[in-house]
């Protein structure tokens, strides 16, 4: 459908969430959050706590929302490029969860690894 609206003439603007496709061009333009830039700002936090509690090194339980959604994978890629480049934060947990159809844990109980 949209090789067919570039092909018309049509423009095809985006809201909210962009789209994976080989093919470039398809899209005029896409209105919506910088997932990215959110996920930067989340890392930067996390240091900034980091650096207030004087921590050396910490392990943090990341939860996210649905799986490969573009604001997860936008989200995340941003987070982990920011906390990477400090090197004192490592994800011990990561628990994926579509908040549409599920509820995310209710305590960090059962956000704990298996022994």
């Amino acid at each position: 459908m949209l090789k067919e609206a570039k092909d018309a003439g049509i423009p095809v603007i985006l809201v909210d969430r962009d789209i994976n496709t080989k093919e470039e061009g398809l899209a005029t333009c896409l209105i919506g959050a910088d997932f990215y830039q959110e996920g930067v700002m989340a890392g930067e936090y996390l240091i900034r706590k980091a650096d207030a509690l004087g921590k050396s090194h910490m392990k943090i339980v990341e939860i996210t929302g649905t799986e490969d959604s573009t604001p997860m994978r936008q989200r995340q890629a941003g987070f982990m490029d920011t906390i990477r480049k400090d090197g004192r934060i490592r994800v011990n947990v990561r628990s994926v969860h579509d908040l549409h159809r599920r509820r995310v844990p209710a305590s960090a109980a059962d956000l704990r690894p298996s022994e």
